[in-house]
């Protein structure tokens, strides 16, 4: 028997998922409607669509929100990871939409969109049609409206007996986003372990540092000159912030780009048809300017000096925001790492500075 999870309402009625072969299928018009950004309170769930914690979960919500002055909905974010499914795990956020008041214990979530394909039915499992059904229709019109759906749906439940499932539209990839996707971000953040080697030549003083991270818990490892030292980026102690400081460096040299999207705190600005100042090219230079409270260097920008392609091929850097460049080189001697690209190499314009990258893994 072919089991289907129904996309929420019968989560949303009485904490149960129903399993079921046949399925009547009322005529349903999928709409292409404007939405605001979705935000949502509420908790995490990841784990079997039968397991009692998912109906829990759900009932919790149902009692914060009967307790609500406001006119708050119930809804449940399903994300759509087809290899998940086909083991019968799920992937939810389950919460309530609401300002945000009295929900200061629960976890915010913002999904942010401007349009959204909405799918409305009528709660009956003999008539109301299945999910992938649903799912089809949504995903059948995206195409035929030239849409790029977002992998997940978002489905409340109306006192009418009444689902609403909104399908929220991609929002055309920003600039910085095209330029992370284009060096492969979406490779990297499946990485458990990123291990590789940082080397410096400034005039007659060379350094060799040995990295060895894992994104996912924090754990770092720095090997220089015999000596280990382990700790954790993401819980370090006071004295520990030299170290920090120098893994930071050393990764944003490798990964800028990546960074761009990991980091806030910054502003950014675009302009087209700029000569970069090594190779005199035309680029279109990205000018980024973080602010003058976080990091260990606030204040301080950068220019990249992108082509056609989104690939850097040089930048500068302007310690503390300043008008000339601190240090210029090129981005250059591009290798693939499991998807992932990365510039092995980075030279000043007169030679005097050389930053390069050697014994880069990704597993």
């Amino acid at each position: 028997m072919k089991k289907y999870f129904i996309i929420g309402a019968i989560i949303l009625i009485a904490g149960l998922v129903i399993n079921y072969k046949f399925g009547g299928f009322e005529k349903t018009e999928p709409q292409l409607i404007e939405v605001s950004d979705y935000a949502i309170y509420g908790a995490s769930y990841e784990g079997s669509y039968k397991s009692n914690a998912l109906s829990s979960l759900v009932s919790k919500m149902q009692t914060l929100q009967k307790n609500m002055a406001d006119s708050s909905n119930v809804v449940l974010v399903n994300y759509i990871d087809e290899a998940k499914e086909t083991l019968g795990i799920v992937s939810n956020f389950v919460g309530i939409i609401t300002e945000g008041r009295g929900m200061e214990d629960l976890e915010k979530k913002t999904i942010k969109a401007n349009k959204a394909i909405r799918v409305v039915v009528k709660i009956n499992p003999l008539t109301m049609p299945s999910p992938e059904k649903i799912k089809a229709l949504a995903f059948e019109m995206a195409e035929k409206e030239g849409l790029v759906l977002q992998k997940l749906s978002i489905e409340q439940y109306q006192e009418d007996d009444t689902l609403v499932i909104d399908f929220p539209v991609k929002e055309e990839a920003s600039f910085i986003e095209k330029l992370a996707y284009a060096y492969g971000v979406d490779k990297f953040n499946k990485a458990n372990t990123f291990r590789y080697i940082f080397n410096v030549k400034m005039g007659a003083t060379e350094v060799a540092r040995s990295w060895v991270w894992q994104p996912n818990s924090g754990e770092v490892t720095l090997i220089t000159k015999g000596d280990t030292t382990r700790f954790n980026h993401k819980s370090f102690a006071d004295d520990q912030k030299k170290l920090d400081h120098t893994f930071i460096n050393d990764k944003y040299w490798l990964l800028f780009p990546f960074q761009l999207i990991w980091d806030t705190g910054y502003t950014h600005s675009l302009v087209e048809n700029v000569e970069a100042p090594i190779s005199k090219k035309v680029t279109t230079k990205l000018t980024i300017a973080y602010n003058s409270e976080d990091g260990y260097t606030p204040g301080d920008a950068y220019d990249f000096y992108i082509d056609d392609s989104f690939e850097i091929k040089e930048w500068s850097f302007r310690k503390g925001g300043q008008e000339e460049p601190s240090l210029t080189t090129t981005w250059q001697d591009y290798k693939m790492y499991d998807g992932v690209k990365i510039s092995t190499n980075h030279v000043s314009d007169n030679g005097d500075f050389r930053l390069w990258f050697t014994e880069i893994k990704i597993d």
